[in-house]
């Protein structure tokens, strides 16, 4: 599967490229619950990429997490705290959480934040395919 059509299932969302065009998306469309849930999914895999850095250290993997958090609060807050952009945010989050969780030893390995961000990416999908 292509990049782009990996990206096509997130809708109009997969256009964007900030944070705050994802928001005013799912602020303006509050009759398409759909679109909606594409862009909350699409703005919580956009935090976790663009978080991702240089550098491997468990901080860095917890930033990740760290910043999807803050983009589920953004999505939730834009969305009205509406059921079908709550229940979609709240699966990827915990996603994220679960993967970072499962895959640290303490103090000897954790996943890089690349491998935490495409764990993000993949719940997304998940989520609005359901």
């Amino acid at each position: 599967m292509s990049e782009q059509a990996a990206l096509d299932i997130f809708g109009p969302a997969a256009a964007l490229a900030s944070l705050e065009d994802i928001e005013s998306l799912i602020l303006n469309n509050p009759a398409n619950p759909m679109l909606r849930t594409q862009a909350a999914a699409f703005g919580l895999s956009l935090a976790a990429v663009q978080t991702v850095g240089v550098t491997g250290f468990f901080e860095d993997a917890r930033h990740v997490v760290d910043a999807v958090a803050r983009a589920k609060a953004r999505m939730d807050i834009a969305a009205w705290h509406s059921l079908e952009v709550v229940r979609t945010t709240a699966a990827v989050l915990l996603a994220a959480q679960l993967f970072l969780d499962e895959q640290t030893i303490a103090c000897t390995e954790w996943p890089a934040p690349g491998e935490v961000a495409a764990a993000v990416l993949e719940s997304a999908r998940r989520a609005v395919e359901v």
